[in-house]
């Protein structure tokens, strides 16, 4: 009698911890719900905030995708910066110092893998044409005059200050376009840097030009602009450009 009593009152202590799961789970969905109707009749206001905010988090995720994909070329694929493509699917911004294996494009399987996104799909919507002199500017970008017989751009600001890996993954995030400029780019931003503006005149700038894991750096805001090898593991300045 006695075995059948605590049977019992097991059974019973089991069925307890059953309902009181039930019950918590039915709280759970009722809040979700609850919620879930609130959002769907609250202003306008929490709306667009909710918007933006996903807005932001898809933002986030494209330059993740990205730079991931920028550390798998420069780590695991051996690619230097100035082969590094952001060619899209439809042939759009090639590159053509990338390897034709494509083991440098960053939107291809056989190089990064990503997909392309966000900024990486969306002109800036200015006609960089319209600009004819040098410190002319329209959206950030600045036409910084003609080198190597085309033109070239530069960024209206300097970046935070970088080692040379993060000086070339920020100039990435800013478009596929943009790239740190190389040696010849960095004598004609500092030829028109009055025009420019807003260039240190005592600090050096990141170049692309490297060489194992030293870079060049280069005082582009002064009329003297010097050049010197430095580790990759140093910091300086960031300007970005690009061309046509």
């Amino acid at each position: 009698m006695l075995e059948l009593d605590m049977f019992y009152n097991k059974n019973r202590n089991y069925e307890r911890g059953n309902a009181l799961f039930l019950i918590l789970i039915a709280v759970a969905l009722f809040a979700g719900l609850t919620y879930a109707v609130t959002s769907s009749t609250r202003g306008g206001g929490d709306v667009d905030k909710e918007r933006e905010a996903i807005d932001t988090a898809v933002d986030d995720n494209c330059e993740v995708n990205v730079k991931a994909a920028e550390q798998r070329l420069f780590v695991v694929n051996g690619c230097e910066a100035s082969q590094i493509s952001y060619e899209l699917p439809d042939g759009t911004n090639p590159n053509p110092a990338a390897p034709s294996s494509e083991r440098c494009h960053v939107f291809r399987s056989a190089g990064g893998g990503a997909y392309a996104c966000g900024a990486y799909l969306v002109s800036t919507g200015c006609d960089l044409s319209t600009l004819s002199t040098a410190g002319d500017s329209c959206s950030g970008t600045v036409y910084a005059g003609m080198d190597s017989g085309s033109r070239l751009y530069v960024g209206d600001t300097d970046l935070s200050d970088s080692n040379w890996a993060g000086a070339v993954a920020a100039c990435a995030a800013l478009g596929p376009e943009w790239r740190l400029p190389n040696n010849s780019e960095g004598n004609t931003i500092s030829g028109n840097r009055v025009a420019i503006g807003g260039l240190s005149s005592s600090e050096s700038y990141w170049t692309s030009d490297e060489s194992g894991s030293d870079a060049l750096a280069k005082r582009i805001g002064d009329g003297f602009p010097l050049g010197t090898t430095y580790p990759k593991t140093n910091t300086f300045k960031v300007r970005c450009v690009r061309r046509d």
